[in-house]
């Protein structure tokens, strides 16, 4: 936040205002609010974008309302990967697999972590307490993560690289749980 007193950052904060105002004008809303690393430093007050913002007929609303369909959209897209693969949870060459790659009680375990990385899943599908079925996931995924998809030490190149593929989309996943479980479902779910 800008202090009032300096004549100085109170013109600047005015030609961000104006910058992001004119921005918008021209939907380039994203690269101002996103891609400018310093905005919160030098804008003083975020009512007069508001204001500026209204001026220059930007449709909050309408956005809005346009931008809620996208967020069931995205947690369609992010559960399936959970709902899909639960079926090969039950398989023996899962089970196998795994105890191969040191699971203690695999027989046990890999039926379990299919069972909760399907009601995970559903969770976030329906956005039905969505930020414990994340949780859930994330419960899933990094024991996972850890131990089925090991890259480090293979002495086969191509399945090291295999696995650090797998091991990089597992942390990617973790990180869209991370997400979920703190701003939750979202619109458009049954929690709201």
């Amino acid at each position: 936040m800008v202090p009032h007193g300096d004549a100085g950052d109170r013109a600047q904060s005015r030609r961000v205002v104006d910058d992001v105002a004119s921005a918008v004008a021209q939907d380039d809303i994203v690269r101002v609010l996103v891609l400018d690393d310093h905005l919160d430093d030098r804008v003083a007050d975020c009512e007069d974008i508001f204001e500026r913002l209204d001026r220059h007929g930007y449709d909050d609303c309408s956005r809005r309302v346009e931008m809620r369909a996208l967020v069931p959209v995205g947690r369609v897209l992010y559960s399936l990967i959970f709902i899909t693969s639960v079926f090969g949870h039950f398989t023996r060459g899962a089970i196998d697999s795994a105890a191969a790659h040191g699971v203690p009680f695999a027989v046990v375990l890999v039926p379990l972590s299919g069972i909760l990385a399907l009601v995970g899943g559903l969770s976030v599908l329906l956005g039905y307490r969505a930020r414990f079925g994340a949780f859930m996931l994330l419960l899933f995924l990094v024991p996972v993560t850890l131990v089925m998809h090991r890259f480090w030490g293979l002495a086969d190149p191509q399945m090291a690289m295999m696995q650090r593929v797998n091991f990089m989309k597992n942390l990617s996943l973790i990180g869209g749980a991370l997400v979920l479980m703190y701003y939750g479902a979202g619109p458009v779910s049954l929690d709201n």
